[in-house]
Parts: structure tokens; C-alpha cells; sequence
């Protein structure tokens, strides 16, 4: 783990790559990083239950073990 801002490099389906950093925007869910470790992405979503009612999840993206660029 360096120094500074915690950053993610990830393929999205469609093969573009993109770097996350906390604060990046993703998803269709109106998402944001919340949280970079050496192990995950963590993803804070809002949405709309079956009553209407706005709710909030966080979704955590693994990442591959370490062994690629570093």
C-alpha cells in the first residue's frame, strides 16, 4: 500500500478501463466509491424499494490478489 489516495484500475463489460479513485462516480444507481482496499471496491448506491422509499447499499467489488501492475 503507497502513500496519497487509494486508486483502482477496472474493465467495465463493455472492455473500456477506467481508474477509480473515493468520490469516483460509477453505476447506474447513482453510485460512488466510497472505499478503496488492497482487496475491494466499495460502492455506495441509492435506490427505490417496491414502496417508493429511497435506500442506500453498499456494494463491494473484489479485486484480483495482487500480482499484476503495481
Amino acid at each position: 500500500i503507497g502513500k496519497g489516495n487509494p486508486r483502482a484500475m477496472v474493465i467495465a463489460p463493455d472492455g473500456k478501463s477506467f481508474i477509480l479513485s473515493v468520490g469516483t462516480k460509477v453505476g447506474k444507481n447513482d453510485g460512488s466509491v466510497m472505499d478503496i482496499t488492497t482487496d475491494a471496491v466499495l460502492v455506495k448506491e441509492k435506490y427505490y424499494d417496491f414502496t417508493g422509499e429511497v435506500k442506500t447499499s453498499v456494494q463491494e467489488i473484489m479485486l484480483p490478489k495482487q500480482g499484476g501492475v503495481k
